[in-house]
């Protein structure tokens, strides 16, 4: 129920700046390099997130205003404690993570909030999440209904407060990482993906979940204070959201918090210029259908900033055959 970071884990964790080992003291830890100060909060987690000074807020101004609607919007949703919302959210990716996919190893968990994803792994696997939400386990004692329905978020959860795109551990540490409804949140997907690259190990694999839009709507949604109704994905969307006010539920966000709304062949391009490469896509089942899962290895040699044209070719087929069944790129691990 509390975040931890074991002695035998700090062996994984680097300078998220230099990727060099950090010192370790009782309760901080630093880099000799850059000179870089990391300390463990009152709450148990260790923070490695950078202390911009105010002056400098404006380098990361789109996303804080982003992160701050989404921490916001949660805090509701963790307020009502509905048990029924949290079965149906684990009914709705059972079969991803049972059927379609299995994790299992040292697993990276990019933006995994309170480590809602050890509930369908196997209890040989070691898992950490990374995530830049500071309060995530604040309140969890006062969310019984949660706690009933994820009985694994009464164990400590290995976490450390991280950004994606600056990642504190060192190279090749990871059987998978893990980023499920967090691509479309980060401030550079470019870089995170790199980052996740990094800290793979040479056979490893990466998974991600994300919504993509098949219409022609903005795919950079989000711009410092100025709001936005929530995110239009088509008839779909509006019919989930009336859905959700009859049955009283909580409403979408008052602002986007997304970063990015990728299309599927703009996900996978961004997969293959970041020198994965792509075994298998799932399709989640209703009634998030917009939901995409593409399983990627790391590319066995170095890449180019221009994908392969014959690769993306091949990847660029019509959103009907792409939705009729899994399609496996290349043979999976």
């Amino acid at each position: 129920m509390t975040p931890q970071l074991p002695p035998e884990l700090r062996e994984w964790i680097a300078c998220p700046l230099c990727k060099l080992p950090l010192h370790w003291h009782e309760t901080e830890c630093h880099c000799e390099v850059c000179g870089r100060r990391f300390v463990q909060t009152a709450s148990g987690a260790w923070d490695f997130m950078l202390d911009y000074p105010a002056f400098l807020a404006f380098v990361t101004a789109a996303w804080r205003e982003g992160q701050q609607a989404y921490e916001s919007y949660s805090a509701k949703l963790a307020h009502r404690d509905d048990e029924g919302r949290y079965l149906g959210q684990i009914d709705e990716v059972r079969e991803v993570y049972t059927e379609a996919f299995r994790l299992d190893g040292r697993i990276l968990d990019v933006g995994g909030h309170q480590g809602r994803l050890r509930h369908f792994l196997p209890p040989t696997a070691t898992y950490i999440s990374a995530d830049p939400f500071a309060a995530l386990f604040a309140d969890l004692r006062e969310q019984p209904a949660l706690l009933r329905a994820y009985p694994c978020l009464r164990q400590p959860c290995n976490f450390v407060r991280a950004p994606a795109e600056r990642l504190p551990f060192r190279a090749a540490c990871f059987d998978f990482v893990h980023m499920r409804s967090v691509l479309d949140h980060f401030a550079d997907p470019f870089l995170a993906l790199a980052e996740a690259r990094r800290v793979l190990h040479p056979h490893g694999r990466l998974l991600i979940g994300v919504a993509v839009r098949e219409d022609g709507t903005s795919a950079v949604p989000h711009a410092p204070h100025v709001a936005h109704g929530p995110r239009q994905a088509g008839i779909l969307a509006t019919v989930r959201t009336a859905v959700r006010k009859c049955l009283g539920g909580a409403a979408p966000p008052p602002t986007d918090h997304h970063m990015w709304h990728p299309t599927f062949d703009e996900l996978q391009e961004l997969l293959i210029r970041s020198c994965f490469t792509l075994e298998k896509h799932h399709w989640q089942k209703p009634p998030h259908s917009d939901c995409v899962y593409m399983l990627a290895a790391r590319s066995p040699t170095s890449c180019s900033e221009t994908a392969p044209q014959a690769e993306l070719r091949i990847l660029r087929q019509p959103a009907a055959n792409r939705r009729s069944s899994d399609a496996a790129l290349t043979p999976a691990r």
